[in-house]
């Protein structure tokens, strides 16, 4: 019995990696500029529309699988495959206030947005955000735009993120809904586990 990580499980590891290092430097970018999520908003989190690249959700379908939730979470999305995102846990209620029950091993998207910057179609900075952050701070994005066009302020960029990806995706670069883009990186991942050709 071979007991070598499959090939798939290597560059899953990787891409855990990038996906560490990016909330760090996002972590890092909002206490600069001052940003911060309301405290239980689910917001972007309970929306449908949200994707993510197949190899993003790699190291939550590694998870699942080992722990053996992969089949019951494979089935919740299956059944909104392009709805608001199944790690999402609206709080008792519902709506758009909650939690993410997975939040170690959730994608890019979700550890970026509200604090990455983006680039207009002439290369100036902004910062990738919601409505409802821009309304709640709306002096601490003044700050932080101004800071940015002087080049005081940087931080992570998504086009970068998105090209480091892009070098690990290996076959699984598909940008898709979030609860697809899950469904298929179970399925990846547990063929990938099943295949003794993927060692």
């Amino acid at each position: 019995m071979n007991l070598s990580p499959s090939h798939t499980e290597i560059a899953t590891e990787r891409i855990a990696t990038v996906l560490v290092a990016t909330a760090k430097a996002a972590e890092r970018f909002g206490a600069d500029a001052g940003l911060s999520c309301r405290a239980g908003c689910g917001r972007c989190c309970a929306a449908p529309g949200v994707h993510a690249r197949v190899v993003e959700m790699q190291p939550a379908a590694q998870k699942f699988l080992r722990s053996g939730e992969a089949e019951a979470i494979f089935a919740a999305a299956d059944a909104s495959p392009d709805g608001p995102c199944v790690l999402f846990q609206a709080h008792v209620g519902g709506g758009e206030r909650g939690a993410c029950q997975h939040y170690e091993v959730r994608p890019g998207v979700c550890r970026l947005f509200g604090y990455a910057m983006t680039r207009d179609k002439y290369g100036e900075p902004g910062i990738a955000s919601c409505p409802t952050m821009r309304a709640d701070q709306p002096e601490a994005f003044r700050r932080a735009d101004a800071a940015m066009a002087s080049g005081a302020l940087t931080g992570p960029e998504y086009r970068a993120y998105d090209s480091a990806v892009l070098e690990l995706a290996d076959g699984a670069s598909e940008l898709l809904p979030i609860n697809r883009a899950l469904m298929a990186a179970i399925t990846r991942l547990a063929y990938a586990l099943s295949d003794p050709s993927d060692q």
